[in-house]
């Protein structure tokens, strides 16, 4: 319980610290115009934005370039929605396969074009260490998800262990598996063989 206070405690002193170090008060993200710079980034690639309206049931997220998706529920009985787990699907597997073709581009190979990550994103409840309060409040049921990547990879002139270092590279690299580090189980799989991202890769809940 105590260790539980202290990364949780922890944690928050590191957002009282940022919002220090960016002169920033609790309010500001709600008064409009963009956010300010990471301290932690040196360059920033590309920035995003969205805004949700209605919930899940029945809601409307809204972003930028006519990007516009109508939200429902899991087992809704309406097929025109989509529900937060899928878009996550996306964009991790979109990620994923941006990561992969940087790995090919730094050691000067070609990607083979047919290349393909899938995404399965489960939802589910759970009663975990992470949904008791700082002060030892009764746990309360919370939510979480877990991934499973599936890569398809062509061998070139590489082994099926080769392939498997090249992902895990990928994975290493990849800014949605960093968020999701010690917080949620990933697995990874290539052609259909799955990959020992090793300890300091491995992303298992509470490890």
């Amino acid at each position: 319980m105590l260790r539980r206070c202290v990364r949780r405690l922890a944690s928050d002193e590191y957002r009282k610290h940022l919002r220090q170090q960016l002169g920033m008060t609790p309010g500001d993200f709600t008064t409009g115009g963009s956010p300010p710079t990471p301290p932690e980034f040196s360059v920033i690639l590309n920035s995003a934005q969205a805004r949700t309206t209605g919930g899940r049931r029945q809601g409307m997220s809204v972003g930028e370039n006519g990007f516009a998706v109508e939200l429902t529920s899991p087992g809704s009985p309406s097929k025109n929605g989509t529900n937060p787990e899928q878009l996550f699907a996306c964009a991790y597997s979109a990620s994923l396969l941006m990561c992969l073709r940087e790995v090919y581009n730094q050691q000067e190979k070609d990607c083979p074009s047919d290349a393909s990550v899938s995404a399965k994103v489960q939802l589910g409840t759970t009663r975990t260490e992470a949904t008791y309060g700082v002060f030892g409040d009764p746990p309360k049921d919370g939510f979480s998800i877990a991934v499973h990547l599936s890569v398809h990879l062509r061998p070139q002139d590489q082994t099926p262990i080769q392939l498997q270092r090249l992902v895990q590279e990928a994975h290493n690299k990849c800014p949605y598996s960093h968020a999701l580090r010690g917080n949620v189980v990933v697995l990874v799989s290539v052609n259909n063989t799955y990959v020992d991202l090793g300890k300091d890769l491995v992303n298992v809940r509470y490890a």
